[in-house]
């Protein structure tokens, strides 16, 4: 797929980081790892351009300005059709998957950013004068680029209930 293209060297090294640290938590080669990441970055995209309203697992929703499809997938769903693409069994790419999103909310309950390469990045913040946790979303340039050449465009709404959960500085495990 052309859709998401880790056409620079950081893009890369961030997705190989990502792939390690999951690689080591379930002890599964690390190229699994990373076929599963790539193939569920490429799974958010497919649905994105077929004008589908998309969850990152229950962290965020991605929602095209015209949704012309109104199939919501599920997480399992999403790695069922993984397991079909890359022969990897579906227990595995559901455990790589879970263990994807764990790591965003992980690594955004922390303060630090976290990239879903050509899809979204989050920028988590603390507030300096009420503590709380902020989180902020932004659209891969590559993915804003690419559904405007088809005359789309697609807005991020990050989960009401992660945002409070955020707020009261709850842990989510």
């Amino acid at each position: 797929m052309e859709h998401i293209k880790e056409s620079n060297t950081s893009s890369k090294v961030l997705t190989n980081m990502q792939s390690e640290v999951i690689s080591e938590k379930l002890n599964i080669p690390f190229v699994t790892v990373r076929t599963v990441i790539k193939n569920y970055r490429y799974i958010l995209a497919e649905e994105l351009y077929l004008g589908m309203e998309v969850r990152l697992g229950y962290i965020l929703k991605l929602v095209p300005d015209v949704i012309t499809n109104n199939y919501l997938a599920t997480t399992g769903y999403e790695a069922s059709v993984i397991s079909t693409r890359t022969n990897i069994p579906y227990n595995t790419v559901l455990s790589i998957v879970t263990s994807y999103l764990d790591m965003i909310i992980d690594t955004l309950a922390r303060g630090k950013d976290f990239n879903v390469v050509g899809i979204v990045t989050l920028k988590s913040s603390f507030d300096g004068e009420t503590g709380e946790l902020k989180v902020n979303t932004s659209t891969s340039r590559t993915l804003v680029d690419d559904l405007r050449e088809h005359d789309r465009a697609v807005r991020v709404k990050l989960n009401k209930n992660l945002r409070d959960l955020f707020k009261k500085r709850v842990s989510i495990a």
